[in-house]
Protein backbone atom coordinates (compact mmCIF):
# COMPACT_ATOMS: atom_id res chain seq x y z
CA UNK A 1 0.00 0.00 0.00
CA UNK A 2 1.25 3.36 -0.80
CA UNK A 3 -0.06 6.59 -0.16
CA UNK A 4 3.05 8.40 0.17
CA UNK A 5 3.15 11.81 2.63
CA UNK A 6 -0.24 13.05 0.93
CA UNK A 7 -3.45 13.23 2.76
CA UNK A 8 -5.30 10.11 1.61
CA UNK A 9 -8.36 8.20 2.44
CA UNK A 10 -8.46 4.44 2.69
CA UNK A 11 -12.11 3.35 2.25
CA UNK A 12 -13.00 -0.54 3.51
CA UNK A 13 -16.37 -2.23 2.93
CA UNK A 14 -15.90 -4.33 5.90
CA UNK A 15 -16.03 -3.51 9.96
CA UNK A 16 -13.41 -1.66 11.35
CA UNK A 17 -13.92 -1.06 14.66
CA UNK A 18 -15.61 -3.95 16.65
CA UNK A 19 -15.87 -3.91 20.60
CA UNK A 20 -19.25 -5.80 20.65
CA UNK A 21 -18.59 -8.96 21.97
CA UNK A 22 -22.00 -10.63 20.60
CA UNK A 23 -24.85 -8.67 18.96
CA UNK A 24 -24.75 -6.18 16.75
CA UNK A 25 -23.40 -2.63 16.64
CA UNK A 26 -25.93 0.23 16.80
CA UNK A 27 -24.39 1.65 13.36
CA UNK A 28 -25.52 -1.44 11.54
CA UNK A 29 -29.19 -1.31 13.97
CA UNK A 30 -29.15 2.49 12.47
CA UNK A 31 -28.30 0.77 8.92
CA UNK A 32 -31.15 -1.64 8.72
CA UNK A 33 -33.72 0.22 9.84
CA UNK A 34 -33.20 3.03 7.40
CA UNK A 35 -31.62 0.65 4.23
CA UNK A 36 -33.31 -3.01 4.78
CA UNK A 37 -36.42 -2.23 2.43
CA UNK A 38 -33.85 -1.84 -0.10
CA UNK A 39 -32.01 -5.67 0.59
CA UNK A 40 -29.10 -3.12 1.57
CA UNK A 41 -28.95 -3.94 5.04
CA UNK A 42 -25.81 -4.57 7.44
CA UNK A 43 -24.89 -7.98 8.99
CA UNK A 44 -23.65 -8.27 12.38
CA UNK A 45 -20.02 -7.69 13.32
CA UNK A 46 -18.89 -8.58 16.35
CA UNK A 47 -16.05 -9.94 17.90
CA UNK A 48 -17.34 -13.59 17.61
CA UNK A 49 -18.13 -12.95 13.98
CA UNK A 50 -14.84 -15.64 12.19
CA UNK A 51 -14.07 -12.53 10.28
CA UNK A 52 -13.47 -10.14 13.28
CA UNK A 53 -10.06 -10.53 13.93
CA UNK A 54 -8.96 -10.62 10.28
CA UNK A 55 -10.56 -6.93 9.97
CA UNK A 56 -9.61 -5.58 13.27
CA UNK A 57 -5.41 -6.76 12.62
CA UNK A 58 -6.07 -5.13 8.94
CA UNK A 59 -7.46 -2.03 10.62
CA UNK A 60 -4.79 -2.08 12.89
CA UNK A 61 -1.93 -2.44 10.17
CA UNK A 62 -4.02 0.91 8.40
CA UNK A 63 -3.41 2.83 11.98
CA UNK A 64 0.23 1.89 12.02
CA UNK A 65 0.69 3.17 8.69
CA UNK A 66 -0.51 6.38 9.91
CA UNK A 67 -4.02 5.72 8.96
CA UNK A 68 -6.71 7.20 12.08
CA UNK A 69 -10.52 6.20 12.29
CA UNK A 70 -12.90 8.32 10.27
CA UNK A 71 -14.48 9.06 13.66
CA UNK A 72 -11.28 11.67 14.07
CA UNK A 73 -11.46 13.13 10.68
CA UNK A 74 -13.31 17.15 9.92
CA UNK A 75 -14.76 18.28 6.90
CA UNK A 76 -11.68 18.80 4.52
CA UNK A 77 -8.98 17.95 7.37
CA UNK A 78 -5.84 17.40 5.67
CA UNK A 79 -4.30 14.04 6.64
CA UNK A 80 -4.40 9.77 6.34
CA UNK A 81 -7.61 8.67 7.26
CA UNK A 82 -9.28 4.86 7.37
CA UNK A 83 -13.20 4.55 7.22
CA UNK A 84 -16.16 1.98 6.79
CA UNK A 85 -18.02 2.40 3.63
CA UNK A 86 -21.28 0.76 2.75
CA UNK A 87 -21.34 0.39 -1.15
CA UNK A 88 -24.97 -1.14 -1.48
CA UNK A 89 -26.70 1.95 0.71
CA UNK A 90 -24.36 4.21 -0.95
CA UNK A 91 -25.66 3.28 -4.22
CA UNK A 92 -29.63 3.01 -3.37
CA UNK A 93 -29.11 6.39 -2.32
CA UNK A 94 -27.26 7.88 -4.35
CA UNK A 95 -29.14 6.57 -7.53
CA UNK A 96 -32.81 6.89 -5.56
CA UNK A 97 -33.31 2.59 -6.70
CA UNK A 98 -36.08 0.58 -5.31
CA UNK A 99 -33.30 -1.87 -4.21
CA UNK A 100 -29.54 -2.91 -4.64
CA UNK A 101 -28.03 -3.88 -7.81
CA UNK A 102 -26.72 -7.45 -7.31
Amino acid sequence: MEAGDSSAVVAVDAPLVIRNRTGIRDSERAMNQEFRRFYAGRHAANLGRPFAQKVLSFSQKLSDLGFGHGAEMNAREKGRFQIEVHPHAATVNLFNLPRIVK
